[in-house]
Order: C-alpha cells, then structure tokens, then sequence
C-alpha cells in the first residue's frame, strides 16, 4: 500500500463543515441526550451519589453519538443498514469497537509520554539545576535568560516531547473512521493509514479549529460562567464532534480510494 498518496486538505475541509447540519439531523437524539447531561451536571440537581453513574451515561452517549456520526459520514444513504439507530441513538458492535480501539490507542500514548517523561526526568536529574527551579517553569525561564546550557537543553527536549506527542496523535486520529468502516477494531493499524499524511491533517485541524479559537476569545467577554460554560457544551456537541468526524471521514476515503488505485 503505497504511502505517498495524499489527500486533499480542501476537500475534506469542505466536506467537514457541509456535514454539520447531516451529522445534527441524524444524531440529534444522541447528541441531544448530552446536551441534556451536561445542564443536568451543570445545574446541580442530581445528588452526588448518581454524579458517577451520569459521567458514565455521558461516556456511552459520546461514543454512541462519535458511532452514529460516523455511520452517516462513511455509508451515508445506508448507515441504517451498518446499524445506526433512530436519532443516532444505537450501542451495539461498532460503539464496542470504538471503546476498545479508544483504549488500546489511548494506553499506547500514554506509554510513550511516560517513556519520554522518564528521559526527561534523566535529564533534569543530570542538568545540575535545582528542584526548585524544574519544578517551576517561570525559575526555569529564568535559568535560560541566564545562559544555562541545561537550560537551553531541557527545554529542547520538552519541545522536542511536545512535538513527538502532537505528531504521534495525528498519526493514530484516523483509528476511528478505519474502525467504523472496515467493521473491525482498528488501534494502532492506523499509524500505516496515516503515512505521509501528517502536514495535511494538521493543516486540516488547524483550519477547523480556528472559528473555535475566535469563539472561545469572544466567551472571556461573557460575565455569566454558566452561559459560558453552557456555549462551549453547545459548541463542541454540535460543532466540533460533526466537524471533525467529517473531516476525518472526507480524508480516511479519499487515502483508502488513492491508495486503492495504486
């Protein structure tokens, strides 16, 4: 399977947004639901000994709304045939899958940022510089002004570390729509699948997060916390989960269908 076929960064773009109100429509039950929770959470109406047993009903219904979602991205006309539920409210196979694929992928990052925390660690302990100052970042800035070659190489690696998580996550991002559509658990198979396509879903997620970051700018206006908080639950239900499996579908079949015809 040849790496070097790329998607196209407008298309899935284009196809994210235009799948917004086709994602709303066919999942609105399920993503309705968690609006539901969180003002219920918000409002502090449920006592505290069922707090756990909505945190867990919330978990369920984000992956069967994640399920649902991507059943309408990928089959489209027949995402009732792959099982999906009236209003995209369904938990059957395919939400197992992703649980399971959620897990693997998760403790696999995990994994790497304790082995990098670790190197880390090493290379404090051997810098010479004082627990005070790593332990605090505005002491080690400090150390840096200063000309400290530990310095300059401790934030080196933690950089360094960022950068290796970030691209790390984009790599493993498309485990979800390859889950979904090959109707099998897909963890880290996805590392191959995003060969080569690491600029382009990182341009693609910056483009997508943009009117988010302006949103959130506009919010630290709003006195009211609970109104705030309230937008942002809105925002990420109903933007950010059908913009982002959107893209992510558009970008998982245009590189299966390029690799295909190579």
């Amino acid at each position: 399977m040849s790496a070097g076929a790329a998607f196209s960064v407008v298309t899935a773009v284009k196809a994210a947004f235009g799948f917004i109100p086709k994602g709303i429509r066919r999942a609105w039950l399920s993503l309705g639901l968690m609006l539901v929770i969180f003002g219920i959470t918000q409002a502090n109406i449920v006592p505290e000994q069922a707090s756990n047993i909505l945190l867990i009903a919330a978990i369920l219904l984000q992956f069967a709304a994640i399920g649902a979602l991507y059943r309408v991205a990928i089959f489209e006309q027949y995402a009732r045939a792959e099982g999906l539920g009236p209003g995209g409210l369904q938990f059957s196979k395919p939400e197992w899958r992703l649980i399971g694929a959620t897990l693997l992928v998760s403790l696999f990052w995990i994994m790497v940022f304790i082995t990098l925390s670790l190197v880390l660690a090493v290379i404090l302990s051997a810098s010479g510089l004082g627990a005070e100052t790593y332990n605090n970042l505005d002491s080690l800035f400090q150390e840096l002004t200063h000309g400290a070659v530990a310095g300059y190489v401790v934030i080196g690696f933690i950089i360094l570390t960022l950068v290796v998580l970030g691209i790390l996550s984009l790599k493993l991002c498309l485990y979800q729509p390859a889950t979904i559509a090959g109707r099998q658990m897909i963890s880290l198979n996805a590392l191959s699948l995003s060969s080569g396509q690491v600029i382009k879903l990182f341009v693609g997620y910056v483009i997508l997060t943009l009117p988010v970051v302006v949103l959130a700018y506009g919010l630290q206006q709003i006195e009211n916390h609970w109104l705030a908080r309230l937008v942002n639950a809105v925002v990420a239900v109903l933007f950010v989960l059908p913009v982002t499996v959107g893209f992510l579908s558009s970008a998982y079949k245009q590189i299966t269908d390029l690799r295909a015809s190579h």
